[in-house]
């Protein structure tokens, strides 16, 4: 590259030190450094959004979706659990807030008066079956009732409704007119059990079929209106309830018979 003397701008040889024109130094002049690379342009780092938080010029309008899904189904989870929790405290509420009396039956005629047969059981409401059924009293034989008659709770069967707010008796152990004198006791009567509950055949039509256990073999046979006592009671695969019976009479063995046919 050719070099001129700052002060008459005459040329200079190479490595000339003094200008051959005018005597004046030269100055040893660098060359300008290469030119490097051009300098890269500043990029800003990329910032994301935080989760929530829209970015700018966004919108939230997904998670709000998403936040109200999930409302929803916190609502919708609560709402079974406390209809379920409803559902199965209905059943204990009814059994502790209305007593077994309030239970309604349906009366089939006008208050009259009758005669007790043999002696009974006053229940305090109109069925022998079930939980609910307790015995609240007894009444002997030739005792004169006023009541009213109604139908059962389970079954064909009629109960008498005292008067006096006692209770229910099984209108099987009922007459119009006062029972005929006592035969004396023979050796076919059986001695009353201490913690038997007196109970009658209510059957249809046809006896009742005596068994040998809950289900099993038939070993007798009783007719409707025959009295006996219950003392024990099983439940068989089926759910059926047997009761454990003593015939009052000896001429039947004592067996189980099917809750379904008795009165107790």
């Amino acid at each position: 590259m050719a070099k001129f003397c700052n002060g008459c701008g005459a040329a200079l040889a190479a490595n000339a030190q003094f200008c051959g024109s005018c005597g004046a130094s030269v100055a040893q002049v660098a060359p300008p450094p290469a030119a490097g690379p051009a300098p890269s342009p500043y990029v800003p780092p990329v910032q994301y959004p935080a989760a929530g938080v829209a970015p700018p010029g966004g919108t939230n309008l997904p998670w709000i979706i998403a936040g109200a899904v999930v409302l929803l189904l916190g609502v919708a989870v609560a709402y079974l659990f406390m209809t379920r929790d409803k559902a199965e405290a209905a059943p204990e509420a009814t059994a502790a807030g209305a007593p077994a009396e309030a239970v309604a039956t349906e009366a089939v005629g006008a208050e009259v008066l009758k005669y007790v047969t043999s002696q009974t059981n006053i229940r305090n409401i109109a069925t022998a079956q079930g939980p609910d059924s307790r015995v609240v009293g007894t009444l002997s034989r030739g005792q004169q009732v006023r009541g009213t008659m109604h139908r059962g709770l389970s079954g064909d069967s009629y109960w008498f409704k005292l008067a006096d707010g006692r209770g229910y008796v099984s209108a099987i152990n009922l007459s119009d007119g006062p029972p005929g004198p006592e035969t004396a006791a023979t050796a076919s009567v059986r001695p009353p059990l201490p913690n038997g509950t007196y109970c009658s055949v209510i059957t249809n039509s046809g006896n009742l079929r005596i068994r040998n256990a809950p289900a099993g073999a038939v070993i007798g046979a009783m007719p409707r209106g025959s009295r006996f006592q219950a003392f024990d009671q099983q439940y068989d695969r089926a759910g059926y309830i047997w009761v454990h019976i003593q015939p009052i009479d000896g001429r039947y063995p004592i067996g189980w018979v099917l809750s379904s046919y008795i009165s107790c």
